[in-house]
């Protein structure tokens, strides 16, 4: 069973060095590791030079979109199995692939994996504020599951293995016969591309049917987090409210005034998630203000945003 995984990266070279370490320490070592680098490729190539024991193919894509990183990764794996984890990640267990691979091996119809998700810093879900918000706004029930709002839920304080409908891009493994099958990344989203992985692996959960995803939890790694506050950027408000929208609005919208309803719902308690989350204090005044102003750019461009007939990334880089 070959092995290839697959690393979308955006000028990280350190980060790229701390992941690459950690592979290293691997007791079996992947076939190929793909690095797709969407900034200065030469900085990337002088950190991976140092890593000769490891089969690194590196290319370079022009446009900085980790979805589309991850389809150019895609288009060159010639493994059985694709492994996809982000730059800024360490993987802590010895027999990360074995854990996969045995997993996979054992349940033949199980089509994509992925696991539980460490943190440098404190948690999300520390405060009970967040966690209630959650429970009456987002429905989450502990689960792995797409509402019907959108809201991808996840459970990764559960230690339990348990069937999932979306996999974490930044954590996953699925067999390569689903990219055969010419399920992608959407190609639309920019950056790091925020739902792009809830929406690719819920089309692999419609095709292939309830069991096909699971959610393992002894299938870890470490996700560093930057010190920057990336929830305070603009743009990137924008982009995860947007993209949410498109993956609803594509993937999960019925002509119902109660589907409607389960969508505005959701959106105030992501609001009030953004607004009075601890670790998310900064700029409330400016968090605000762009909410609206990207629900206004939805409500007055929803039927092409549903359709692609609108850059709306146009909109999310027009500070």
């Amino acid at each position: 069973m070959r092995t290839s995984l697959i690393i979308p990266t955006l000028n990280r070279p350190k980060d790229i060095k701390r992941c690459l370490d950690s592979i290293v320490q691997l007791n079996r070592l992947f076939d190929e590791i793909i690095i797709v680098e969407q900034g200065d490729i030469n900085n990337t190539k002088t950190t991976i030079s140092a890593f000769s024991n490891l089969n690194i193919s590196l290319y370079f894509h022009p446009i900085e979109s980790g979805a589309q990183a991850r389809n150019v990764g895609i288009e060159k794996a010639s493994g059985d199995f694709l492994f996809f984890i982000d730059d800024d990640t360490a993987l802590v267990e010895k027999n990360y692939i074995d854990i996969a691979l045995n997993h996979f091996n054992d349940n033949p119809k199980v089509m994509g994996i992925d696991g539980l998700l460490l943190s440098n810093k404190a948690g999300y879900y520390d405060s009970k504020v967040v966690r209630f918000l959650h429970k009456f706004f987002f429905l989450n029930g502990n689960n792995f599951n797409i509402n019907c709002a959108g809201i991808n839920n996840n459970s990764w304080l559960d230690s339990e293995m348990q069937n999932a409908q979306w996999l974490f891009g930044g954590n996953m493994v699925c067999r390569n016969e689903v990219f055969k099958q010419g399920f992608r990344f959407n190609h639309h989203f920019i950056r790091h591309s925020d739902y792009e992985d809830a929406m690719l692996s819920y089309q692999i959960y419609q095709f292939y049917g309830h069991g096909s995803l699971v959610y393992l939890p002894s299938f870890k790694l470490m996700h560093f987090e930057s010190d920057d506050d990336n929830n305070t950027n603009v743009q990137a408000l924008k982009m995860r409210t947007l993209y949410q929208f498109v993956l609803w609005r594509q993937m999960i919208f019925v002509q119902s005034p109660l589907n409607l309803l389960c969508y505005c719902h959701a959106q105030v308690g992501v609001m009030l998630v953004e607004l009075v989350h601890p670790r998310r204090t900064k700029h409330r005044w400016l968090k605000f203000k762009t909410f609206l102003k990207t629900y206004f750019y939805i409500l007055k461009n929803h039927k092409k945003i549903a359709t692609n007939s609108i850059d709306f990334n146009q909109f999310i880089l027009n500070d």
